[in-house]
């Protein structure tokens, strides 16, 4: 069979086609697959990160959802100058560009009150450690009432409020604490002594 009858004889045209399909199948339908994926994964499609920093979180989902993001609280902590409830951090960051559906991970001030075990201060240090120690732990301290005691600087008792701290409670450090430290003044038992004869006293 003469080979010149596939281009010019009556075969020709079945040759022709399937020249054609197999050009199809090896050009045209990896590039159709490609542009079909491109499409379908958005490819080239970017979305600038909002910047939540200081927003309510629900307020801060909100707009991420009007941008076609979704907001994921992933984990809440403390941190100076924010509100609770508040983002104080993002991930990705504020500017950064992702794609249509991308969750955006937000970290949030803790809601509540802080609170700590409340250390033994109250007959064990004086007023200048116990102000270091609570400092610390992130008390604020109102100014030290001096109460009579022989223990002069040392802590007697500590207040929040109306309420005795001990040492072990659960104490919030948004509230302030007041120390009462001893005096260094001893108590006069005779003044206490209630219609006291004196020359009955003196004579026993």
């Amino acid at each position: 069979m003469d080979i010149k009858s596939y281009f010019n004889g009556p075969k020709a045209r079945i040759f022709w086609i399937n020249v054609g399909l197999m050009v199809a199948v090896l050009i045209i339908a990896p590039v159709a697959t490609l542009y079909y994926i491109d499409y379908y994964s958005h490819h080239g499609e970017r979305i600038e990160v909002p910047n939540l920093d200081g927003m309510d979180v629900e307020d801060a989902k909100d707009m991420l959802a009007e941008y076609g993001l979704i907001g994921v609280v992933s984990d809440s902590t403390r941190k100076d100058g924010y509100k609770p409830g508040t983002v104080c951090f993002q991930t990705p960051r504020a500017g950064s560009y992702v794609k249509d559906g991308r969750n955006i991970y937000l970290s949030i001030i803790k809601l509540g009150e802080a609170k700590v075990s409340f250390p033994n201060v109250a007959g064990y240090s004086t007023a200048n450690e116990a102000h270091q120690i609570l400092s610390n732990l992130g008390f604020t301290l109102n100014e030290d009432m001096m109460v009579e005691s022989p223990d002069k600087g040392l802590v007697i008792s500590v207040y929040q409020g109306s309420r005795m701290l001990k040492a072990g409670d659960m104490v919030s450090t948004n509230r302030p604490i007041t120390l009462h430290v001893g005096s260094g003044n001893e108590i006069d038992t005779l003044a206490n002594i209630d219609n006291l004869d004196i020359d009955e006293y003196e004579e026993d």
